[in-house]
């Protein structure tokens, strides 16, 4: 996305973490492809977020490159956990959610102990 659009757009609506609109929006993008195209849009996304914050830590001043790739990977993991045309990929949402909980209770716990 054009970095302009991209700030006019983060400046002109108030967003949420995640809003009814974005997520009810994920299910008729994720009908529209199987779950290996999406996958493989999520892999060329993580790349691009990795790119983007390569060049960050090199100093240059690409925070709203480095926010898209982001919004684009978070995008990509949310349709993973979505029905496409095929049904699931196998792991839904609840899941994902389950597993980022033991992730960072094991976190806490970690540094509870040091």
């Amino acid at each position: 996305m054009d970095r302009e659009k991209f700030k006019a757009a983060m400046e002109s609506e108030v967003h949420g973490y995640i809003t009814e609109k974005s997520y009810n929006c994920l299910k008729p993008i994720a009908a529209t492809e199987d779950w290996k195209t999406n996958a493989t849009w999520l892999i060329e996304e993580m790349a691009e977020l990795q790119q983007a914050l390569v060049k960050n830590l090199r100093g240059f001043d690409n925070m709203d490159d480095v926010l898209q790739e982001m919004a684009d990977v978070w995008i990509g993991i949310q349709l993973m956990s979505r029905p496409d045309k095929n049904g699931y990929i196998g792991i839904d949402a609840t899941e994902v959610n389950r597993a980022i909980n033991v992730k960072l209770d094991r976190d806490l716990k970690r540094i509870e102990d040091t």
